[in-house]
């Protein structure tokens, strides 16, 4: 018998009596493997993970021999055959119907609250059925990647995200595209932490969800349902519940998250965490070369005509503000504007560079400086109209082969080892363009 529950991340194969299980998460697929019983029955298996078609395709033989090297029966089960991924409910409770770790640990003799030896942990994980499916190592929150926190929070996204603080035993992560979120709980009784994550890709339309080695078949955008409640548990035990909201005038997401660790059937859970409520995050700018702005068509020119007002007019705040977020750029400006009240050099530069290297005259409104490693600028630059001064800098790092670019708060890395030298770069945002 061959069973492939995707759901339970298990493949198993049962001759007669014997039964061999193996996990899919370290399955190697696509390669053709044998199994036995004694020197009689063999089993020939290969599968592939068509991710992409929702299925799985499977070649299956099963040939009987009782003289070495004589097949006297070969059956052709299986050969290439589409087999397809059932969808999962990933609602579900424990695999121990009605669980309770308290009366689990009286029938093994062990005080509640009592720490936990690494055989009884063992133990335990074996019978919820959750041990292949953790990984390895636990995640550390003293590690780099949760680590310095502020309120249990570690962010990297350059952009505004409203955060309440976590409680003691979770810290989280936003990483640097900030439509993501990577949690680590302790759960001390059990000398471990657990990891989860959602991270929703807007560039990609592809969202991904994880508890531990359990994540979920990359869910497409285009077809998904935004406003409504999903769960995604791992055998009961973690639990992770969440809505998304495509705020897409504003362009940003709309964020409900809970996280919650249990262990008994009929009683609170040990832990219930609430990460976002209701927290609004920004979208990040996706294609920093698409030639269109943020409003569809937008014009400057026509823009100020309707509200009444000449391009060289001095504007009030309210008008400011509407073009900024016609342009789609309220998220990506500093709040403090960069300064152009200083003294410069020669030409509107100052030098830390001290080779003997030919800079351009910069205009009135423009400042910049030449890095002491003569291999980046940072400069100011003033848009009047729109009382804004916009910090611009790039600098080449030859050790790692990457560019950093910056304006304001959007940030890009660029790898330049595949980058072909001698051709401009053109950052945007929203559709203000500067040429590197």
């Amino acid at each position: 018998m061959l069973d492939i529950d995707s759901c339970k991340r298990n493949i198993s194969f049962t001759i007669e009596k014997l039964k061999f299980e193996f996990s899919s998460l370290k399955f190697q697929w696509g390669v053709k493997d044998t199994l036995k019983l004694g020197e009689v029955v063999y089993l020939d298996y290969s599968f592939d993970n068509m991710e992409d078609e929702k299925q799985f395709k499977v070649s299956l033989n099963i040939s009987v021999q009782f003289n070495p090297g004589e097949t006297m029966f070969h059956w052709v089960v299986l050969q290439d055959s589409p087999l397809p991924k059932i969808p999962c409910d990933w609602n579900t409770g424990f695999d121990i119907e009605g669980f309770s770790l308290e009366n689990w640990l009286e029938k093994v003799s062990i005080p509640s609250g009592q720490q936990l030896s690494k055989l009884v942990i063992a133990t335990l994980f074996e019978q919820l059925g959750i041990g292949r499916l953790l990984n390895e190592e636990s995640c550390q929150r003293s590690g780099s990647k949760y680590s310095p926190v502020l309120n249990g929070w570690k962010k990297t996204c350059p952009l505004d995200v409203s955060l309440t603080p976590l409680p003691s035993p979770v810290s989280c992560m936003i990483p640097s595209h900030c439509t993501a979120v990577y949690c680590c709980i302790d759960v001390d009784f059990l000398d471990r932490s657990f990891h989860a994550f959602l991270d929703v890709n807007m560039c990609t339309n592809v969202m991904t969800v994880g508890l531990e080695k359990l994540v979920i078949d990359p869910i497409n955008l285009l077809d998904y349902e935004f406003g409504t409640t999903k769960h995604f548990n791992l055998k009961g035990i973690l639990r992770i519940t969440y809505k998304i909201d495509d705020l897409q005038e504003e362009k940003k997401l709309r964020v409900s998250l809970n996280l919650s660790v249990c262990f008994e059937s009929s009683k609170p859970c040990l832990y219930d965490l609430t990460v976002f409520q209701d927290t609004l995050v920004p979208k990040p700018l996706c294609d920093w070369e698409a030639d269109s702005f943020f409003t569809k068509n937008f014009s400057l020119e026509n823009f100020m005509a309707e509200e009444g007002f000449d391009i060289n007019d001095i504007l009030p705040e309210d008008i400011i503000r509407k073009i900024i977020e016609q342009l789609g750029l309220s998220s990506y400006l500093n709040s403090d504007s960069c300064s152009l009240e200083y003294e410069p050099d020669k030409d509107g530069w100052i030098k830390g560079c001290f080779e003997d290297v030919i800079l351009p005259d910069l205009p009135a409104d423009a400042r910049c400086y030449f890095l002491s490693s003569c291999l980046g600028i940072d400069c100011c630059l003033d848009v009047d109209f729109l009382k804004h001064k916009f910090k611009a800098s790039f600098e080449l790092d030859t050790c790692h082969h990457q560019l950093h670019l910056q304006i304001d708060r959007y940030q890009k890395t660029l790898n330049l080892t595949d980058y072909t030298y001698g051709f401009p770069i053109y950052l945007e945002t929203g559709k203000k363009t500067w040429n590197f």
